[in-house]
């Protein structure tokens, strides 16, 4: 009796393994599959982006990156420089995220003022609180406020309940049920917190679970890095 294993030539199964090898480098260095290098896949907060408009290339070769973090492995060199892409930085948000009206702007914090909230949670840096591959609007949460906030007291608050009444309770969670961070959407901001959006429906979107309960984006974004407005 023959066995089915001296039938198959030896070099039938190599070729197969290669193939097949070959076929699944060729597909995941397609565009048309770049979710799969992706951590969050479909869940990435631009899906409509290739991954090459906000991962730009890094300064040098490969082989001049790779020496580079060698010698500071070895303690040579004092830093490290970016490997294959460069690291994000806020200029890769802003260039699609431009809001000359968002009364949070990155810039805005470099003032002398924010010296201590700087040192506490970086809002000077996009990616402090927005996380590209992670699936959430903000993967901070909601009680971020107090940070520059805690001492706030306004002559002549319209607010129902008043702001200086929600920070003596430390009410943190209820500034964004209010409050659009970055003001892009359309909404007015509501003067008694009865009529703001529920907790709920603010934790549910910063979650990236569902649309902004502030309205429709009132600022639109660029859908392509670069394009003109």
């Amino acid at each position: 009796m023959v066995s089915i294993k001296n039938k198959v030539p030896r070099r039938v199964p190599i070729i197969l393994a290669v193939l097949l090898s070959g076929w699944l480098v060729v597909s995941f260095e397609s565009t048309d599959h770049e979710r799969w290098k992706s951590p969050a896949g479909d869940l990435d907060l631009h899906p409509q982006l290739n991954c090459e408009q906000c991962h730009q290339p890094a300064a040098g070769t490969t082989r001049q990156q790779f020496q580079a973090n060698l010698k500071h492995w070895l303690g040579t060199r004092e830093h490290g420089v970016d490997w294959m892409t460069r690291a994000i930085s806020n200029s890769d948000c802003l260039d699609c995220h431009r809001n000359s009206e968002d009364p949070h702007a990155p810039h805005l914090f470099l003032e002398p003022k924010f010296e201590e909230t700087r040192n506490e949670i970086h809002p000077e840096v996009c990616t402090s609180c927005h996380a590209e591959h992670d699936g959430a609007i903000s993967i901070t949460g909601n009680t971020y406020c107090f940070h520059c906030h805690e001492n706030i007291d306004l002559a002549n608050d319209p607010a129902q309940p008043s702001h200086l009444y929600l920070v003596q309770n430390k009410e943190w969670d209820s500034c964004l049920r209010c409050h659009d961070y970055h003001g892009n959407h359309a909404d007015k901001t509501p003067r008694n917190l009865t009529d703001a959006p529920a907790l709920l429906r603010i934790e549910e979107y910063l979650e990236g679970k569902s649309d902004s309960p502030h309205g429709n984006i009132k600022i639109p974004y660029l859908e392509t890095r670069g394009a003109p407005r």
